[in-house]
């Protein structure tokens, strides 16, 4: 499949291939110009004589290559076959077979583009299923498996990288594998977290404690608080996330806390009291100044909410606080990078909170598979229970393409415009000479049998001078130069050549 953009032609084959591709087709389309050039030049001498003109005898020498054309030009001072036109094809082939190799060399070359792939049904790989299945036993204990640390969040982890690395789609993915490759587009996701930054929620003192932070917070409406927060509670109502520096001030080491992120959980129940969905209000420690411990502490206001329908029944599966309290750690340290003291906040501190939410959802999803089973396939594509499992659904990635750019199709293009050239120009001498062998264009009317023989070429002039003076004068198969030979010098002074079977 071929296809053309602004940086040139995309092949849907492999880079070596080709480049060799190329290469063959320059090399060929450049020996015919020079086997044409060569018909060309045997045909121009008789032309020349039909007319009664005289032929020079550089016109003689039939087509050279780039190299022995400069060096003829060089040592005679003068361009081969008098002909301008034809003494800079000469030039211009040999330039274009090194020009062209160096640009197929150089610029083509292999380059990633979307796609679409199977998923890797030859390793363990999960789907992210749409809809609710019955209650299974792993409802109530989907933390355990949904921890950032388990393997499925692992995986998912991995895949969120990639995608991002590979400039894919945020979101929630519906199929999750380990490919490298992988680049989600918009109809690989199943949704996605929605997070609006709402401004700052409150400064505070550096030594003011975070619980009195959290009933000034519930106090303003930005978190929800059933009682007020203390530490005689056995845990807290939100998830409180700290992370201590400290720095080496006369001989003692003084801690604050910084990196402050606050999760609470804003639930949505219906009439009989069960949880139907939530959203979740983030407060996060703003840092101003990354060297300073104690400045005060602005939290902004991070409200975010799930927009993925297909899927909004996953946050039912679990206590929100609690998943919080396990998925806070990975969204905070997506959020800040670094380590120890030379921690600094993402450039998108709202597409971080995404990404992470997102991780979260997906992870929690690949726990669950249609009826409530988990889908753990093989290659077979069956289930642990022998069930066939439903069709595999591709998923975006990045497919190895080769791209031609469009400096090199200008030089395939030079070159076949090159030899329609040519074709052009030996046609017009066929049929000149077509036209001096019906004695159309000699005014004597004589026929092309009458003109003398005119050496062209290498070979040509070998023959000549083997059999100059004999009635063949130059005109026998060129097969007949195998028995010629030189000899050494037989008699002082003399130096001559033989053929076969003669004696000296």
């Amino acid at each position: 499949m071929i296809s053309a953009t602004s940086a040139g032609v995309i092949i849907d084959a492999d880079a070596s291939i080709v480049r060799v591709t190329l290469r063959f087709l320059v090399t060929a389309v450049l020996i015919a110009v020079a086997f044409l050039g060569d018909t060309i030049m045997s045909m121009r001498p008789k032309v020349l004589l039909a007319r009664n003109k005289d032929v020079p005898i550089l016109s003689t020498t039939g087509w050279l290559s780039a190299f022995d054309a400069v060096r003829t030009l060089w040592v005679t001072r003068s361009s081969p076959l008098c002909l301008r036109g034809v003494f800079a094809y000469m030039i211009l082939t040999g330039a274009l077979r090194i020009v062209s190799d160096l640009a197929t060399s150089g610029l083509v070359n292999p380059i990633d583009m979307p796609g679409t792939c199977a998923l890797n049904t030859t390793g363990t790989y999960w789907l992210v299923p749409r809809r609710d299945g019955p209650d299974s036993s792993m409802a109530g204990i989907i933390g355990f498996y949904t921890i950032p640390f388990e393997e499925r969040a692992r995986v998912a982890a991995s895949a969120f990288e990639a995608n991002a690395a590979n400039g894919g789609v945020p979101g929630i993915y519906r199929s999750v594998d380990g490919d490298a490759r992988v680049r989600y587009q918009a109809q690989d996701t199943l949704g996605s977290w929605r997070c609006v930054d709402r401004g700052v929620a409150g400064t505070y003192n550096f030594s003011l404690d975070l619980l009195d932070i959290c009933n000034d917070l519930a106090a303003k409406g930005f978190i929800t608080l059933p009682e007020p927060a203390s530490e005689d509670r056995q845990r807290a109502p939100v998830t409180i996330l700290r992370v201590d520096s400290g720095v080496l001030a006369n001989g003692s080491t003084a801690y604050a806390e910084r990196e402050i992120g606050i999760y609470s959980t804003n639930e949505t129940t219906d009439a009989a009291g069960d949880l139907v969905t939530w959203d979740l209000n983030l407060m996060l420690h703003i840092l101003r100044n990354a060297s300073d411990i104690f400045e005060d502490r602005t939290l902004h206001h991070f409200q975010c909410r799930l927009d993925a329908p297909g899927v909004q029944w996953l946050l039912t599966k679990g206590d929100p606080q609690t998943i919080m309290d396990q998925w806070g750690v990975l969204i905070h340290n997506l959020i800040y990078r670094g380590a120890s003291r030379n921690r600094w906040l993402a450039p998108n501190v709202t597409a971080q909170v995404e990404s992470g939410l997102n991780l979260m959802t997906t992870a929690m999803g690949m726990a669950y598979g249609e009826n409530g089973t988990a889908l753990f396939r093989t290659a077979a594509n069956i289930d642990s229970a022998g069930t066939p499992l439903p069709a595999v659904p591709p998923k975006g990635c990045l497919i190895k393409k080769t791209i031609v750019p469009w400096a090199v199709v200008l030089l395939l293009g030079l070159v076949v415009a090159m030899m329609l050239g040519v074709v052009v120009s030996v046609l017009i001498a066929w049929l000149a000479v077509r036209k001096i062998s019906n004695g159309l264009s000699r005014p004597d009317g004589g026929d092309r049998g009458s003109m003398p023989h005119i050496p062209i070429g290498l070979i040509g002039w070998i023959k000549f001078a083997v059999t100059r003076g004999t009635e063949n004068d130059g005109r026998e198969d060129a097969r007949m130069l195998k028995v010629w030979s030189f000899t050494g010098p037989k008699v002082k002074g003399t130096r001559g050549y033989v053929a076969e079977g003669d004696r000296v």
